[in-house]
């Protein structure tokens, strides 16, 4: 039976070969960090978009860290696959996916999640969750990487 969906691909089953666990729910890793922002200066509030504001600046000063050619834009670049920026900040499609989902999807889901507080009371420091997902703390351990990581190491 072949579905209409387009990740679906025809099945048939075999006796030599069970499916186990690992092959129906394969395990998804998850790193958590926790960010310590120094605001300056007294604020009552923070921006109502928090974690724009953030993926913002932690994206601008990440690819200024790693970008090997400095080109205005990724789309193009002979390093794209292989880059740590537009994986985490401009994810492409898988390239398994079917060409016609690529056309209708020009990028996937980041592999982040910001956990932003709720309430923020004035502190002079904002503490910010950053979750990872799969392959991106991979990503993060390049060398390229490793320099933000040091640039941006609290003091």
């Amino acid at each position: 039976m072949t579905s209409g969906f387009p990740y679906m691909a025809e099945a048939t089953p075999s006796a030599t070969v069970p499916a186990t666990s690992e092959d129906l729910y394969p395990k998804i890793v998850l790193y958590h960090l926790q960010l310590h922002l120094a605001l300056g200066g007294g604020r009552d509030r923070l921006p109502a978009y928090l974690g724009s504001t953030v993926r913002g600046i932690l994206g601008a000063s990440f690819r200024q860290l790693v970008c090997v050619t400095q080109a205005p834009l990724c789309d193009g670049c002979l390093l794209l696959n292989r880059c740590p920026y537009p994986y985490l900040f401009e994810t492409p499609p898988p390239p398994h996916l079917p060409e016609s989902l690529r056309k209708r999807f020009h990028q996937a889901p980041r592999p982040y999640v910001f956990e932003i507080p709720r309430v923020y009371r004035g502190e002079p420091t904002l503490r910010l969750g950053l979750v990872l997902v799969g392959r991106a703390i991979e990503r993060i351990h390049r060398p390229e990487a490793v320099r933000f990581r040091r640039a941006y190491r609290p003091s």
